[in-house]
């Protein structure tokens, strides 16, 4: 049934039950907005910090992670619409010196397979290349040795690295500090002041509201440490921004591709085109250009969220409709707090639901040959599964997440998973809770990786 509030209405609907759900997610702070078309609301719910604790308002910046993806790939079309770049251009054009384990990659790798995520190497390599403004220099000279995941080319599997090798690109295309060249080529024409990296910008986040990031360890919530990333992850997402600064970038990709005085920034072909699939990004619908694509109840959403260490980021937006919505949240676990607020949005403001596919049990016969193991690169985490009841069962093991956070995740407990089609397999429990894991074939038809939260994993031989 429609819902005919109007939209204040709706938002003042969306707060309550915003606060009832950070209580059961054990989220200490959010701020929440929406843009639906010529009307704007934001508010901010919960506190900063629950050691040092100020109020969350629309104002305070939270680190928005990956979600800054999309401000690297906007500043590459804008270069590509001035004739400096194509995406079909190789890295090795712009970056000479790049290298990773396997040669073929290294030499085959362009622009394009960095912005749709299909570069096939290792994808978390967040290493540490310090403050300077050779960070990325740095950086790219760490990665000679990182080996290949998959088949360059083959799959859509999240890579931060590629990121970093992109903010590299626009280095080289432009001459200019990589966050210089993105607050010059779309912060600034946008209009958005309170959009800032760090730890270059760490002076300057001092002086505004800023929220830290929490996670739990040993039954209690405690603040996660460090507090950021170093300058080398900047372009995949070391950066903070604002309800505000949020939503006029919302309004840009929805739009014409003009800021608010007129200048065109990109154009509306160029944002068509971003939004428009090119790759399967399996249960998460398709990647475009940097954006994630889904269809839910014949609605087109465009997304990227983000996380960071105690911190998550959700934007998506319906174009179609003019609708916008970003929530920040300063939790680790905020993301199952993001799934809330988004099936409420769904069905209340865009009168959809978002729907889950219905689970079967298997013979054991059929389950057998999902018994093995898989690892993420960068940091070693192994999930075993195993046969159980008609599913499978998932044991995940963490590796070694020093170069993220200083306390390392706790355990989880083993989570049981149900078919819900060929190779494709859904969580039942919480924390993870719909999560979709997708078994992978190589041409003999073996199984040889899968596709779980966005990344390929390899299979542990």
């Amino acid at each position: 049934m429609e819902d005919m509030r109007s939209n204040k209405e709706k938002f003042e609907a969306l707060l309550e039950y915003a606060k009832e759900r950070m209580e059961v997610r054990k989220v200490p702070g959010m701020s929440i907005g929406i843009v639906a078309g010529d009307e704007e609301y934001t508010a901010g719910l919960g506190v900063t910090s629950i050691e040092q604790p100020m109020d969350v308002t629309p104002e305070t910046l939270f680190q928005i992670g990956s979600t800054g993806k999309t401000f690297t790939c906007s500043v590459i079309m804008r270069l590509v619409e001035q004739g400096k770049l194509s995406l079909d251009d190789p890295v090795r054009k712009w970056i000479p010196q790049f290298k990773v384990a396997d040669e073929s990659a290294a030499a085959a790798a362009t622009v394009r397979h960095l912005l749709n995520h299909t570069a096939g190497w290792v994808g978390d390599y967040l290493v540490s290349t310090g403050v300077g403004e050779d960070a990325l220099d740095k950086y790219v000279a760490s990665v000679a040795d990182l080996p290949q995941v998959s088949p360059i080319g083959m799959f859509f599997g999240y890579n931060n690295t590629s990121f970093c090798l992109a903010g590299k690109v626009i280095e080289a295309v432009t001459g200019k500090p990589y966050e210089t060249a993105v607050h010059e080529m779309l912060f600034e024409p946008l209009g958005m002041p309170n959009t800032l990296y760090f730890p270059a910008e760490n002076m300057e986040i001092m002086l505004h509201r800023f929220a830290a990031g929490h996670q739990e360890h040993a039954g209690k919530l405690i603040l996660a440490r460090p507090w950021g990333f170093d300058r080398n992850v900047c372009p995949a997402g070391g950066v903070v921004s604002d309800l505000h600064d949020m939503l006029v970038f919302a309004r840009f990709h929805m739009g014409d591709g003009k800021s608010s005085k007129g200048e065109q920034i990109l154009k509306p072909e160029t944002l068509q085109y971003m939004q428009t699939p090119n790759k399967s990004a399996f249960d998460d619908g398709w990647m475009g250009t940097n954006w994630f694509v889904r269809n839910i109840g014949g609605v087109r959403i465009v997304a990227h969220g983000g996380s960071t260490n105690g911190q998550k980021a959700a934007f998506w937006m319906a174009p179609d409709q003019k609708f916008a919505f970003n929530v920040f949240t300063n939790q680790n676990m905020g993301g199952a707090l993001h799934g809330d607020l988004t099936k409420w949005a769904y069905e209340h403001f865009l009168g959809v639901k978002q729907e889950e596919p219905q689970t079967y049990t298997l013979p054991e016969t059929e389950l057998s040959e999902f018994n093995m193991a898989f690892m993420m690169g960068g940091t070693g985490d192994l999930i075993q599964f195993t046969p159980h009841d008609g599913g499978l069962m998932a044991n995940q093991v963490f590796g070694d997440h020093s170069d993220i956070t200083e306390v390392p995740p706790e355990p989880e407990p083993p989570v049981n998973l149900r078919a819900f089609g060929k190779d494709c397999f859904m969580v039942l429990d919480e924390p993870m809770k719909d999560a979709k894991i997708t078994f992978l074939r190589d041409d003999s038809g073996q199984i040889k990786w899968i596709h779980f939260g966005g990344r390929i994993l390899a299979r542990q031989q």
